[in-house]
């Protein structure tokens, strides 16, 4: 049977898809949505193509560092669930056998730097393609869309270094002594369009960052971490002519959600202003209350 799964290669749930198709026997399509142009739209078949549509339109299936990832079984829609098991479920309530287990990866504990560096200073250092490959800066995150070399998936792997290339830079960490204390991600606002991120649909801005993700880990928060990645940002977007940075937040903090760019009091004294506020609903009818956040540089 044909399993589609439609993905940006940020948000993918490539493991879910790879283990789906190893253990059912399916044939996997892939559908990078970063890849595919408006123009080539109608000759995609008609259930990707609504997908597709309905991501590019704004609606509940995007989250704010990109589409969420959509799986179609014999051109079915199958919920995507956080847990795999979940999700092995749902195909197996569609008559599927699975001829063996998922296998997982297990969570880690973080790395720290290959160096012992004593300075408690926050020290911001970018990504590179050869931190991405494994060979060198730490997976600054135990999330599986942020994870370097053979933790990671491929399509994430692929992006992050191809953007890196075209852009200079995709992501940085914020380094406290010689402990990983947070991160930054970003890409320019026409990228943050084709991956279907959270309100973003004005694609001939091309002078402005959008940051897709920002966080800091528990213990380090309150010690200016996030400003230090968003001042190194804009001072990259400065030598790159870059003339504003934006981005969608929480407008506070809530109990039973948080995006991967949190909320608007980590932009606090950082220079980001409120440009407007928009009410969005999630699947479950739940109201959330995101900012749009911007930042001249």
């Amino acid at each position: 049977m044909l399993l589609d799964w439609v993905f940006c290669p940020y948000n993918s749930k490539g493991a879910f898809a790879r283990e789906a198709e190893a253990c059912f026997d399916l044939v996997l399509r892939r559908w990078d949505i970063t890849q595919i142009r408006d123009a080539s739209i109608s000759l995609l078949p008609k259930h990707i193509a609504g997908c597709i549509k309905s991501v590019r339109s704004n609606n509940e299936r995007k989250e704010t560092q990109g589409a969420k990832p959509c799986f179609f079984l014999e051109g079915e829609e199958l919920p995507c669930y956080q847990n795999i098991h979940d999700f092995f479920a749902a195909i197996e309530q569609r008559n599927m056998a699975r001829s063996r287990e998922p296998v997982i990866n297990e969570l880690f504990v973080h790395p720290r730097l290959p160096w012992e560096r004593r300075d408690q200073h926050v020290l911001v250092l970018p990504v590179t393609a050869k931190d991405i490959a494994g060979y060198g800066l730490p997976t600054p995150s135990m999330k599986e869309d942020v994870r370097f070399g053979d933790i990671g998936n491929p399509e994430t792997l692929e992006f992050m270094t191809l953007a890196t290339r075209n852009y200079g830079k995709m992501m940085s960490i914020a380094f406290i002594g010689s402990d990983v204390a947070g991160y930054i991600t970003h890409v320019p606002k026409p990228l943050a369009n084709r991956m279907g991120c959270k309100f973003v649909d004005e694609i001939q801005d091309k002078g402005v960052m959008q940051i897709i993700d920002l966080y800091v880990y528990p213990q380090f928060r309150g010690g200016g971490v996030e400003k230090s990645l968003i001042g190194n940002l804009a001072e990259f977007c400065r030598k790159n002519r870059h003339q504003k940075i934006e981005v969608y937040t929480l407008e506070t903090s809530v109990e039973d959600y948080m995006p991967s760019t949190g909320h608007s009091a980590m932009y606090d004294g950082s220079g980001f202003k409120t440009k407007k506020s928009i009410k969005q609903k999630n699947q479950e009818n739940k109201e959330y209350d995101f900012v749009l956040m911007t930042m001249e540089t």
